[in-house]
């Protein structure tokens, strides 16, 4: 509800996806339309003249190019204001938004930059575009609060029939590239060519959000076996027994995940 004296009404849920889908509808209509037109079919779709489709095109176009540039926000660095464009606009091609939202749009991007000669030159590319669509995810999750009952569940039930539901905010991410070093450099490019070397063991990363910032962080090889594996929907007693005896602590792993807002709850099966 609206604070007392307040002129802002929010629109309830319904009308907010009325009009997700207006906009997507809209832009599918566009896109169509300007298929039309390249065909050389001068009535379109919706009513669109093809004149009028080319400039809805070319709108749609900058805000494409807007939304990964946020999303992405090391690809254009990386690759180049001119590579980057045609990057963006190759993906409306292919992969178009199927939702109003812009947001949840574009995380077919390193798929399909993985296909290109620059990620061929520069392969450490397609990585970092993984790591901005994870922090991207991060930011737009939904806030976490740990149920700290269900933590009684340890002393209460064998560990074999115990599960982790984690915040939606973290993910996981393994590179052979020093990815958190890159993200601190202009010109990665040529830092990477000048002063880093592709690690035959690879880095293992968590991405999360304790309060309000992202956080991303390398996190050891054990840690980031076990979480995957909870992840996956193993067991805790089960990534136990799969874990080295030796190297891992359970308790300090789960200090850290409860400290660090990773964890929603217990649960047993």
């Amino acid at each position: 509800m609206p604070r007392e004296g307040s002129n802002v009404t929010r629109l309830p849920d319904s009308a907010f996806d009325d009009v997700l889908h207006q906009q997507t509808e809209f832009i599918k209509s566009v896109m169509q339309s300007v298929m039309y037109a390249d065909a050389s079919h001068w009535e379109m779709a919706e009513g669109l003249r093809a004149r009028e489709a080319r400039v809805y095109r070319r709108n749609i176009e900058a805000m494409a190019i807007n939304a990964i540039r946020i999303t992405y926000s090391s690809l254009p660095g990386l690759l180049g204001e001119y590579e980057f464009r045609r990057l963006v606009l190759a993906m409306l091609d292919i992969c178009p938004p199927n939702t109003g939202d812009w947001g949840t749009w574009g995380r077919q991007l390193p798929h399909l930059l993985a296909g290109r000669t620059i990620a061929r030159k520069y392969p450490f590319v397609v990585p970092m575009a993984r790591l901005d669509w994870r922090r991207h995810r991060c930011a737009r999750a939904v806030d976490n609060r740990l149920q700290k009952d269900t933590l009684a569940l340890l002393e209460k039930r064998d560990i074999d029939s115990i599960f982790v539901k984690f915040a939606g905010h973290l993910s996981l991410l393994s590179s052979r590239y020093p990815l958190l070093e890159l993200r601190t450099y202009e010109h990665e490019q040529e830092a990477l060519a000048s002063d880093f070397s592709v690690r035959n063991r690879p880095y293992r990363l968590a991405i999360y959000r304790p309060q309000f910032s992202i956080v991303n962080d390398y996190i050891s090889e054990q840690d980031y076996q076990f979480t995957l594996g909870l992840m996956q929907g193993n067991s805790i007693g089960v990534m136990l027994d799969a874990l080295p005896l030796q190297g891992f602590d359970f308790s300090q792993w789960l200090q850290h995940a409860i400290q660090h807002n990773w964890i929603r709850r217990l649960y047993v099966v």
